[in-house]
């Protein structure tokens, strides 16, 4: 139970809608919406994806469904972007700047 509480508090620590989530990482990637839930897969816009993936997955605790709705993606694409996320943002640090 303990477990459990511990997760919740953390998920809820930062409490950012997924569209803001996406907001936030498009002016960090210093792209458009329009750009990051579109079919490309040039690597900027690409590692923005992962980002978003990872972040909204990971550390909000957003549905693999909710996301791909989102972005536009299946519910694979959402996993092989949180594995790219993941290595994107390899320090906690790092995910402070996109949540915070």
């Amino acid at each position: 139970m303990k477990d459990a509480n511990e997760v919740l508090d953390q998920t809820s620590k930062f409490n950012i809608s997924l569209d803001e989530l996406i907001s936030r990482v498009c002016a960090k990637f210093e792209i458009r919406v329009k750009d990051l839930v579109s079919r490309s897969r040039k690597r900027y816009i690409s590692q923005a994806r992962g980002v978003v993936c990872y972040l909204a997955v990971d550390e909000l605790g957003y549905s693999g469904d909710d996301v791909a709705r989102s972005l536009r993606i299946s519910g694979r694409g959402v996993g092989d972007c949180r594995e790219r996320g993941k290595k994107i943002l390899d320090k906690p640090e790092i995910i402070g700047k996109y949540l915070a």
